[in-house]
């Protein structure tokens, strides 16, 4: 038989939940590998998507460590607890079901009026998983046998459904809360109706949070990392507008020092650019790629002239675009180390 304390906490285990893990990790270990792409430059908006990113791992740990925890509790009970009898005052399905080893469950909101033996009956509230095949037997007037916790009178675990009702004395639902009501057969006490409903609108209410979460959480994660190029691209815009002006010397200095060297100076480098016959207005972000100080961009570009323009010599990567340029830090500063116009 499956363990009465994993089958009574939701019929799965608290292992189970750990498998979405690999799931729930992705959208983080994505925002990880953009962050360190990108660089320090832009630290703080990844660093938010991360968070964002891994709230779900978050959840799946501590749903699964709580649940751990109340299996525990539940083994305690069940096998330090002190047998009892108690009737069915009402037993109310609640959404959602399971299945496990072949079985379906569900979960119950039980109402239960307990009789301890050498103390008062009293009521008791409970929320436990079942075998589906049981919780058609949760019937309003029958005697189930349960353990309750040593420590706690009002936590009590249901041990066993019969598989033929025995029938209690008289109907729990008189007089379950402490407030008489007519024997109605399946009558709702108007206090137990209102915490029933109470619960239903709390557990819709973060469903609908966890799914705003998600929903927004995730594109969050991937519109910050991707509008991510920072300075890098501002030093290719400025780059262009200072040829664009006859700013050689400025454009120069946006070089790195190896890519000076090549170039030779500021007048070659207005020579180069003048004999391509290009002009580039304005740019825009197509893709990045890159960190721990050296990036790629490609950018897309309104330019004109039907020639190109090229200094150093690109890495061999995927990412271009009609400007695709390669930067590295120097002195806590991108310079370009290799650009090209087409």
């Amino acid at each position: 038989m499956k363990d009465l304390a994993v089958e009574r906490c939701d019929g799965l285990g608290w292992g189970f939940g750990l498998a979405f893990l690999i799931h729930a990790a992705a959208p983080g270990v994505a925002a990880t590998v953009l962050a360190l792409q990108f660089g320090k430059e832009n630290a703080i908006p990844l660093a938010a998507a991360s968070a964002i990113a891994y709230f779900p791992i978050w959840l799946v740990l501590r749903g699964a460590l709580r649940k751990k925890a109340r299996i525990e509790r539940l083994r305690g009970v069940i096998t330090n607890g002190t047998r009892a009898w108690a009737d069915i005052a009402l037993a109310e399905p609640m959404m959602g079901s399971t299945k496990s080893g072949g079985r379906r469950y569900r979960k119950a909101h039980v109402f239960l009026k307990v009789e301890v033996p050498g103390f008062m009956p009293h009521d008791v509230e409970t929320r436990d998983w079942y075998p589906s095949s049981d919780i058609q037997r949760l019937t309003p007037g029958t005697r189930v046998p349960v353990v309750v916790a040593p420590d706690n009178p009002n936590e009590v675990v249901i041990f066993e459904v019969p598989a033929t009702p025995i029938w209690a004395p008289s109907s729990p639902m008189q007089g379950f809360g402490g407030v008489a009501h007519g024997g109605y057969p399946g009558q709702l006490p108007p206090q137990i109706a209102e915490a029933i409903a109470t619960t239903q609108r709390k557990r819709l209410g973060w469903l609908i949070l966890a799914a705003l979460a998600m929903t927004v959480g995730l594109p969050l994660v991937f519109i910050l990392a991707f509008s991510a190029a920072g300075d890098e691209a501002k030093v290719v815009d400025k780059f262009f507008s200072r040829l664009d002006k006859e700013n050689y010397e400025g454009a120069y200095d946006l070089l790195s020092e190896e890519l000076q060297e090549e170039v030779g100076s500021p007048e070659a480098l207005g020579k180069a650019w003048e004999s391509a016959g290009v002009s580039v207005k304005s740019t825009s972000f197509t893709c990045s790629s890159g960190g721990f100080g050296k990036w790629r961009l490609g950018r897309n570009a309104t330019t004109s002239g039907s020639g190109s323009f090229s200094i150093g010599t690109l890495r061999n990567t995927k990412c271009r675009g009609a400007v695709t340029a390669d930067l590295e830090e120097r002195d806590k500063k991108p310079k370009i180390v290799a650009i090209r116009v087409r």
